[in-house]
C-alpha cells in the first residue's frame, strides 16, 4: 500500500539557455496549501530539486526518516518558467514564519 501524500511541493525550473545550466527553487506546503518551506533559487535540475527538498524536510525533523519514504509523500508539480519568476519563487513572503521560528 502506498503511503498517503502529506506534502505538495510546488518546483519552478529555468535553463540559461547560453550557458546551458538549469536553476530552480522551490515552495513545500502541507495538505492545506499552508507554507512550510522555501528553497531559494539556485543550480539544480529535477532530481537535484527533489533531493534538497527531501533533505530540508528530513532537517526540520527531530526523527531521521530515510529519504526514499520522504519523496513517497511529497507531490511533486514541476514548472519551468522565466528567471523572473523563479527567482521570486524562491524568496520568502514577508508574512512567512520558517518552522523553526514559531
Amino acid at each position: 500500500m502506498r503511503p498517503q501524500k502529506e506534502r505538495i511541493v510546488e518546483v519552478k525550473h529555468w535553463w540559461d539557455r547560453i550557458n546551458g545550466n538549469s536553476y530552480f527553487s522551490a515552495r513545500v506546503y502541507d495538505l492545506t496549501m499552508e507554507l512550510l518551506f522555501v528553497i531559494p533559487f539556485q543550480y539544480g535540475d529535477k532530481s537535484h530539486s527533489e533531493d534538497v527538498v527531501v533533505n530540508t524536510i528530513n532537517a526540520a525533523h527531530t526523527h531521521h526518516r530515510h529519504k526514499h519514504d520522504i519523496n513517497r509523500i511529497c507531490y511533486y508539480n514541476h514548472t519551468d518558467d522565466l528567471k523572473k519568476w523563479c527567482v521570486d519563487w524562491g524568496k520568502e513572503p514577508t508574512w512567512f514564519i520558517p518552522m523553526g521560528h514559531m
